[in-house]
């Protein structure tokens, strides 16, 4: 990344010309002055140094040491095939100019910035035109613009015109983003993006206005209703957090999810420059589908792919998923497998499918994709609903409940009980078509009533009918009005 910088200013006639001092050490006046604590100095000290290797005239290296205004040492190397110190007036003020010309290269604190031409003023800030590159080895970033303007006293270099970064890491893919202007603090290693700001990763890009990446977390912090896209799902939300290492993605507050279309699983090759492809973004193996079509709305999303091959989405807090008359509500809601092979419900769930006219609560929800197979445990009911109505005509609970959604077909087993009205007719196993709208109940089935209770093989309830039949060898008797 581009931009040199000149250190701090030692005393001596041949020094002051150039406005550099060679491996100098701080003076005692300086030191006062910046009230570098000597403890504290000791360790910030302990900078590996670097040194600008491999150019063609080694006697233009350039090296100065000084402080910042933390105390922190800032060592600065910087080399030009071309190297012109000259006194320009600015302003009506003497002031010392250094131009590095050629393969210009400014190394502070390791930092490497580079580019065709660089211009530093009175040793402490510069110019870096005509293409900037930036390579911070230690934190694996490499960044590109096509001017930078460096601070060496703030440690900071700000990149304008079409500035893009890479961040690399053990084990992923590169992160790109792209911003209208980058600051990269070299102290505290934190970069600040504004301005149409894109992160493509892993098959989704991710838009926002504003960005922070900080080093030490490997974290990228996007406020202000950041948008992902990535294969026909679009999700935005308050806040978001992405870390690079634990590949993990957190959405916060005011969630909406939107799925439009099946994940493709066979990319479709693209052939472009480094920039086209950040500014495209990289959709090749498309976001976890935690829903299928419709809307997910939430307070929390966290996203973890550090396993590629079981990837894991949770979303928490105020949960809602809408799609074509289905509504699904609970607590939190967690995705796992490729392509959301599995979704489930540890804490609650409640559902309501406008198109079938039932309402459904459990405890715990276990959706296998794949299959179309949805399991309710812990005191699973289904109510009948009344067409076009919250109002219920009838209900069907026991302790597991599983409704496949090809063969549309509600099994229930332990303990069934279906209720309408007054009656209620029990048994170990209710399956129910809804194609036919027919639930036929089995296992040792029965009417209950408060004062009796009528046996029989099989009972067979229509729900929209409110109409029971009971067959085969008829036992007992139910009391009289």
């Amino acid at each position: 990344m581009g931009l040199a910088v000149v250190l701090v200013l030692a005393f001596g006639q041949g020094a002051c010309r150039a406005g550099f001092v060679r491996e100098s050490r701080i003076s005692e006046p300086e030191k006062d002055t910046q009230k570098v604590e000597p403890e504290k100095a000791e360790k910030n000290d302990e900078i590996p140094k670097q040194e600008i290797g491999e150019v063609e005239k080694p006697e233009n290296v350039e090296t100065t040491s000084t402080r910042d205004g933390s105390g922190k040492l800032v060592r600065v190397q910087i080399y030009g095939d071309e190297l012109i110190r000259e006194e320009v007036d600015v302003g009506g003020i003497p002031v010392k100019r250094t131009t590095l010309r050629g393969n210009a290269i400014v190394l502070h604190n390791n930092v490497r910035i580079s580019a065709p031409l660089i211009v530093l003023s009175a040793g402490k800030t510069g110019q870096c035109i005509g293409g900037v590159r930036i390579d911070d080895v230690a934190n694996g970033l490499s960044i590109f613009a096509e001017r930078g303007d460096y601070d060496r006293e703030a440690q900071t270099i700000v990149l304008s015109g079409s500035p893009r970064m890479q961040s690399d890491g053990k084990g992923r893919k590169p992160v790109h983003l792209t911003a209208g202007k980058m600051v990269r603090n070299m102290g505290t290693r934190i970069s600040t993006l504004d301005g149409d700001v894109r992160i493509a990763t892993d098959g989704w890009t991710i838009l926002g206005d504003h960005a922070r990446f900080e080093d030490q977390g490997k974290r990228i912090d996007i406020p202000d209703q950041p948008i992902v896209f990535g294969a026909g799902q679009f999700l935005s939300g308050k806040t978001m957090s992405y870390y690079t290492e634990e590949k993990k993605i957190v959405y916060q507050d005011e969630i909406i999810n939107i799925r439009q279309e099946e994940v493709s699983a066979t990319p479709t090759p693209v052939n472009d420059s480094l920039e086209a492809f950040i500014r495209r973004g990289d959709h090749a193996s498309g976001f976890v589908d935690i829903s299928g079509p419709g809307v997910l709305t939430a307070d929390q999303i966290v996203h973890d792919f550090s396993n590629r091959e079981e990837p894991i989405t949770t979303v928490r807090g105020n949960v809602l998923f809408t799609r074509e008359g289905l509504r699904i509500a609970a607590p939190m809601l967690e995705s796992a497998g490729k392509s959301g092979a599995r979704l489930i419900a540890r804490e609650g769930v409640d559902s309501t499918d406008r198109k079938q006219n039932l309402h459904i609560t459990a405890g715990r929800m276990l959706f296998e994709r794949e299959v179309k197979l949805l399991h309710l445990e812990q005191d699973p009911k289904i109510e009948f609903l009344k067409k076009d109505s919250d109002v219920v005509t009838g209900s069907l609970s026991g302790a597991q409940i599983e409704r496949n959604f090809d063969t549309k077909q509600t099994v229930a087993r332990g303990g069934v009980k279906l209720v309408q009205s007054d009656v209620t007719a029990v048994g170990q196993k209710a399956v129910y078509q809804e194609d036919s709208g027919a639930i036929v109940l089995e296992g040792e089935p029965g009417i209950q009533q408060e004062n009796g209770f009528l046996k029989c093989e099989k009972i067979v309830y229509y729900p929209e009918k409110r109409r029971l039949i009971l067959m085969n060898r008829l036992r007992g008797q139910l009391a009289r009005d």
